[in-house]
């Protein structure tokens, strides 16, 4: 993750330098924080979470303005996320490990994902500084932690470290810009998404489904 997150700032200061050029096409560096409902599908009376909005994801990025019209631009970026899932569930803990795994109930309610974002950003003029954004975010998995809070016992973490699709979200929104800010906030319609089978170990789980439960993002993103 400290090696991506090298790669992503060397990225963005030589595309940087181009923009010098070309003032029109811009680089810009942005935030984003979503919350995410819990799967339902997956309750049940022992895992029950307080609160339904249990997924919390946090988002760097670096975009380009490759396209900018005076009513269209079209941004497209990389970056890295951690998403968080908070909600009790047992998972598997032997998941493509070799040698014998014996059976063990383990809990998580700490399940991290570090994930690789590639973003495509359409952005239509509707009223002055108010935009109508579509966003389609492909997503490919890196880095799984599951690890349970201080008052779970027994205390563990089991880590995999290894490049798997994720998804592919399409996330339509409503931006306003601000001189060299942009705030933006999104809505998750539609989703193409790896089942995990870490966590979700349903026995008829396809492995691609496009299950999709509410997803709200809240971005922000300065022209540098």
């Amino acid at each position: 993750m400290k090696k991506m997150f090298i790669y992503l700032v060397c990225f963005f200061v030589t595309g940087s330098v181009s923009t010098q050029i070309n003032p029109a096409k811009y680089w810009s560096v942005s935030f984003t924080k979503s919350f995410e409902s819990v799967d339902k599908r997956l309750i049940t009376a022992n895992n029950n979470p307080k609160f339904k909005v249990g997924i919390y994801q946090l988002a760097f990025r670096a975009e380009f303005c490759a396209v900018s019209e005076p009513l269209f631009k079209l941004n497209v970026g990389f970056g890295i996320s951690s998403q968080l899932d908070t909600w009790r569930r047992t998972f598997n803990h032997g998941f493509k490990k070799e040698g014998p795994i014996p059976y063990i109930n383990y809990v998580t309610d700490r399940y991290y994902k570090g994930l690789i974002q590639a973003p495509v950003i359409g952005s239509i003029s509707i009223y002055k500084n108010l935009h109508f954004t579509t966003e389609i975010l492909p997503q490919i998995s890196a880095l799984t932690l599951a690890s349970n809070a201080a008052y779970t016992l027994p205390q563990v973490i089991e880590s995999w470290l290894r490049l798997d699709f994720h998804s592919i979200e399409l996330n339509p929104g409503i931006s306003l810009n601000l001189k060299r800010f942009d705030f933006r906030v999104i809505a998750r319609v539609f989703q193409i998404k790896k089942v995990d089978k870490i966590i979700d170990q349903r026995r008829d789980a396809p492995i691609f489904e496009t299950y999709n439960p509410l997803k709200i993002g809240f971005h922000i993103a300065y022209r540098v």
